[in-house]
């Protein structure tokens, strides 16, 4: 369908386009990644072409406008839903990662790790307060967008790091097994002294 350039539904439409592609682009990204669940997404898609597809078989013009409307709102929802499944898949990532090296010292291996770390749980605050009922999520794009991004550049920095923390944690694990075989060492001593003299 060609529209015309007067056409008060060409900006929409255009909305439509560049919300859906937006959304595309995060879901095929996400995909990459293999971040889960990516089925709220699409049903959003999926609903806007349904919209779509609704509002150019109308004859009614502001019922063609009201479904390029709603197709429009689906779309942002997509974008919102591929966005918060990448942020969950990240702040999952970081948590495991806190997990595994939480035990060791990271600040001589990542030097920004506590304000790293303060990032993320302050995300992990943010996040599910941008999905109150009622409430249009797609207010919040811009700013789950730069949350997503900041944990995405956080999480990179981490895997980044793994391989001099591994030879950390390797380090506090022998020394660990040292220190308790010495502990055990001396006290066998002890009792082994302590049994001579009574002897």
């Amino acid at each position: 369908m060609i529209i015309p350039d007067g056409s008060p539904f060409r900006q929409i439409i255009g909305d439509v386009r560049t919300a859906f592609e937006k959304a595309e682009q995060y879901l095929k990204e996400d995909e990459l990644v293999d971040c889960g669940l990516l089925i709220p997404a699409v049903n959003q898609l999926r609903y806007a072409g349904e919209h779509l597809a609704r509002a150019l078989c109308l004859d009614d013009a502001e019922k063609s406008r009201n479904a390029l409307n709603e197709s429009l709102n689906h779309c942002y929802r997509a974008v919102f839903d591929a966005l918060e499944v990448k942020t969950q898949f990240y702040l999952g990532e970081c948590q495991d990662f806190e997990k595994i090296y939480g035990n060791i010292n990271i600040t001589p291996v990542i030097p920004s790790y506590l304000e790293d770390s303060k990032a993320v749980r302050e995300i992990q605050n943010t996040v599910p307060k941008m999905r109150r009922p009622g409430e249009n999520r797609y207010q919040f794009w811009d700013k789950l967008e730069n949350l997503a991004s900041s944990l995405q550049t956080i999480h990179a920095k981490w895997m980044d790091a793994r391989q001099e923390l591994n030879k950390c944690l390797k380090k506090d694990r022998r020394d660990t097994r040292r220190f308790w075989i010495g502990l055990i060492l001396a006290v066998a001593g002890l009792i082994a002294s302590i049994c001579w003299s009574k002897g």
